[in-house]
């Protein structure tokens, strides 16, 4: 339980004392305060969704952890944004002690057909701003959570720190797959699948025992889906060596190191298949484990923006894969 103390002067002085601590290897926190609206409607529930997918993307990135808090918040609420939409020294300090953010997340929104959003990272101690990306995205939710993942890796892969000692979120591929993205969640990378089957059909059978595989293509980006005998079939020319199918305990290892909110940030959605049908595509990501569960079921990772699990599922549905290493 947190200590009540009597004065704020004296908690403020507490709380400034704590955060001077050194810790070392310490990430860098990132205050993420409300968008601005600064042309065009932009309804509150996108503006929410907007600064949970930035705050998520931010902390996919190593070395980063955002964070949103109501302090802060109120902080921003008490003493107005000057028409810049930069904070005052004041702002600034305040939310420094508060937090112990040594930066902070400040975002523009212009909204017509799409949104484009501006984000600048300013620098508690001296003011200054020391990195700023745009991204120009679509409102629904699933192109939002892509558009802040693409943003945070503009913003955060060119700033000073991320390019001299942490680098991008997306490492570089191997040679044998330059087009693949790679993304670090622990001590875990992880890779889209690397060699990409042709995958022509538009529905599944529903078998337990056929390999089969399907795609799908929407605003410009190819799903594909492959029923549990696909992935036990072709493990090695999905994700072949260094590179493999995750098993059971390395989506349990997963669970520790990232959020749903991470992944829906780095990985988007996607779905699965059943049959000749589509289902969630835009709220939920589900991936296969190399590890079966029976004769009829094997277990795969299935996440959403509020919680990501592990589960069973029939081994005849169409999920998305991911290799690990």
């Amino acid at each position: 339980m947190k200590p009540v103390f009597k004065t704020a002067c004296c908690g403020l002085l507490l709380a400034a004392a704590f955060w001077a601590m050194p810790v070392y290897g310490q990430e860098k926190k990132v205050a993420m305060l409300e968008p601005i609206v600064k042309g065009g409607a932009v309804a509150q529930i996108e503006k929410d969704i907007i600064l949970a997918a930035l705050e998520a993307a931010i902390t996919a990135v190593p070395g980063y952890r955002a964070f949103t808090r109501l302090d802060v918040n109120q902080i921003t609420k008490e003493l107005s944004f000057q028409q810049s939409g930069m904070v005052d020294d004041d702002q600034r300090k305040r939310i420094g002690v508060m937090s112990g953010a040594s930066l902070i997340c400040i975002s523009q929104l212009t909204a017509g057909t799409n949104i484009l959003i501006k984000s600048s990272l300013v620098d508690v101690e001296t003011g200054e701003i020391v990195n700023t990306a745009n991204q120009l995205m679509k409102k629904d939710e699933i192109a939002i959570y892509e558009g802040c993942s693409e943003l945070a890796t503009k913003m955060l892969g060119n700033s000073s720190a991320s390019a001299s000692s942490l680098g991008d979120s997306r490492a570089t591929a191997p040679a044998h797959a330059a087009s693949a993205k790679t993304w670090k969640f622990g001590d875990q990378t992880w890779s889209d699948v690397i060699q990409i089957p042709d995958c022509n059909k538009s529905s599944f059978t529903k078998s337990n025992t056929e390999p089969q595989c399907r795609s799908y293509t929407e605003g410009g980006r190819t799903y594909y889906y492959y029923n549990w005998a696909y992935v036990h079939a072709h493990a090695a020319n999905l994700c072949p060596s260094p590179w493999r199918v995750p098993s059971k305990t390395d989506f349990e290892d997963l669970k520790w190191a990232a959020t749903g909110n991470d992944l829906a940030a780095a990985w988007g959605y996607g779905g699965l298949a059943n049959g000749s049908s589509l289902d969630f595509v835009s709220s939920n990501g589900y991936y296969w484990s190399a590890t079966a569960y029976s004769s009829n079921s094997a277990y795969c990772l299935q996440y959403n923006r509020r919680a990501l699990g592990v589960y069973y599922f029939s081994k005849n549905i169409g999920f998305q894969v991911r290799c690990v290493q």
